[in-house]
């Protein structure tokens, strides 16, 4: 019921924005809130579907966004999100005893499919490659991210994206997890 109201108020501020931002043309910025679930157990296609046992999320937005489309092919993205790993969730292939806070940050290149046909203008669907840092437990690692995903515009403004970004171990000190997001953005 918390998670309705939230998403309720969520979309009511969206529909306001969009309502007074009609006449203008969309921009090359947008701005996004929502949710992600981290992937971290350990087990990245053998248990992929598993999400009560291995993902972690909260029950409020903990993702914000910040987007810049440079032509019809090309944006960037920072995003920012934050989540808690509870204790007996499983996070590389072993149990968590203690909660942990979880930041991740990452900047990402996207190439947009649509952009090739263009007749679609409310479907963007898109490729995405990065780099991402995360904070786990006071340990601070960096990571490449690839990612897939879709931006679905109900107006000029106002959208629903859709994600999986991988994050790649490129050391000892961390491991490759999955990151799905939702999220609602405003373009201006």
């Amino acid at each position: 019921m918390k998670l309705f109201r939230i998403l309720s108020v969520t979309l009511f501020v969206f529909i306001q924005l969009s309502a007074h931002s009609q006449v203008k043309k969309a921009g090359p910025w947008s701005i996004g809130i929502g949710f992600n679930f981290v992937d971290n157990d350990g087990y990245p296609f053998s248990r992929l579907l598993k999400a009560k046992e291995g993902w972690s999320g909260l029950p409020f937005p903990n993702t914000i966004t910040v987007g810049y489309k440079y032509n019809k092919r090309v944006s960037f993205e920072f995003s920012e999100s934050m989540n808690s790993f509870k204790a007996g969730t499983i996070i590389n292939q072993g149990v968590l005893k203690v909660n942990q806070f979880f930041i991740n940050t990452n900047l990402n290149g996207k190439f947009h499919f649509n952009s090739l046909e263009n007749k679609l203008t409310w479907f963007d669907p898109y490729a995405s490659v990065g780099a991402g840092m995360t904070c786990m437990a006071k340990v601070v690692s960096f990571y490449p991210t690839v990612g897939l995903g879709s931006n679905f515009w109900v107006s000029k403004h106002l959208g629903v994206n859709v994600q999986s970004m991988a994050n790649f171990r490129v050391s000892n000190t961390n491991s490759n997890f999955l990151i799905h997001m939702l999220t609602f953005k405003y373009r201006y």
